[in-house]
């Protein structure tokens, strides 16, 4: 959520709730020295008079992911946009401190179905970075959200107020649950002693994904003033069209049709079955996936790729055998 104090914006219509303000620190949080992938977004206008903070996470190389409402032009005119990658920036209270320690944004791109008006459809943005960051970025959710995920647990990360009204750029982090999935282009995250506040606004909420922490929502909005409720978090898997251009493509599928079927020995694993070529000829065996398309290595993730070569060296071997 922004720092500066924002007029309390109500919508009212059949069947729909209230809407207070438009970005739901971290209430019922710890802090958190880690997670370098979530950073302070910071917005400050030329005359460095004051400055705007939310929360942002990095999706790519120099890529990061926030909520719209965070650097759309209307209440940003002229602003530049920065991005704080320690874990406390509270010994910078003024812009004309805090903005030589931030790393500059090249370009923003905002949804263009984003509506600055409740509820805020469309609240999602993509932030472009003047020079690439050496942190691993969180891969973004593209299965459905299915019911049955409401109760589950996730996690919050987020540089806003950890009490009503009190100013923070602190990081904190809550593990709590969803608690619901709207019928609308939502998941709302967090419960009565868990939730995301003022400054929170365009940060993530996390599930774990074959056991890797995995973007399914950003903070957009919550239904009431004063952070009494979860937060509604934009889902990134309706968004895939419009944030996939944007994002680090992901590895190329192996070709298996490469293994040759006349009997040459073109297909070359050397010793390492997950390796790469000797240099006698190239290996359809793809090296591991960078950081970047969510294939950091944890949890023996090579071992797909050691499969897929034993899949391959079999298949050769058959097709040697019928041409001998």
């Amino acid at each position: 959520m922004l720092r500066r104090a924002w007029p309390i914006l109500l919508f009212a219509a059949a069947c729909a709730p209230s809407i207070g303000e438009r970005s739901a620190a971290i209430i019922g949080g710890v802090r958190d020295s880690g997670d370098p992938a979530i950073v302070l977004l910071v917005a400050y206008p030329p005359s460095l008079s004051t400055f705007d903070t939310c929360t942002a996470s990095v999706v790519g190389p120099s890529l990061l992911l926030t909520a719209a409402h965070c650097v759309d032009a209307a209440n940003h005119p002229g602003y530049s946009f920065g991005a704080f990658l320690g874990d406390d920036a509270s010994a910078y209270a003024t812009a004309a401190t805090l903005a030589p320690q931030l790393l500059p944004a090249a370009a923003v791109h905002v949804h263009p179905q984003y509506d600055p008006q409740p509820p805020f459809t469309a609240d999602l943005a993509v932030v472009e970075l003047a020079s690439p960051l050496s942190i691993v970025p969180l891969p973004v959710g593209h299965a459905a959200l299915a019911s049955s995920l409401v109760g589950q647990s996730a996690t919050l990360i987020g540089y806003g107020q950890i009490q009503y009204q009190q100013f923070n750029v602190k990081k904190y982090s809550t593990a709590t649950t969803i608690a619901s999935l709207p019928a609308d282009d939502t998941v709302v995250v967090g419960d009565a002693q868990h939730r995301s506040c003022v400054g929170d606004s365009g940060g993530p909420a996390l599930i774990s994904v074959a056991g890797i922490e995995t973007i399914v929502g950003v903070d957009s909005y919550t239904d009431t003033t004063g952070c009494t409720q979860p937060s509604h978090y934009r889902r990134v898997d309706l968004y895939a069209g419009f944030l996939d251009p944007f994002l680090p493509a992901p590895a190329p599928a192996l070709d298996l049709s490469a293994a040759p079927a006349d009997g040459s020995t073109s297909l070359d694993l050397g010793d390492d079955l997950g390796g790469a070529s000797d240099g006698a000829g190239a290996s359809p065996v793809p090296p591991p996936a960078p950081p970047g398309g969510g294939g950091c290595e944890i949890g023996g993730a090579n071992s797909g790729v050691t499969m897929t070569a034993l899949a391959a060296l079999l298949l050769w071997l058959v097709r040697r055998r019928r041409h001998s």
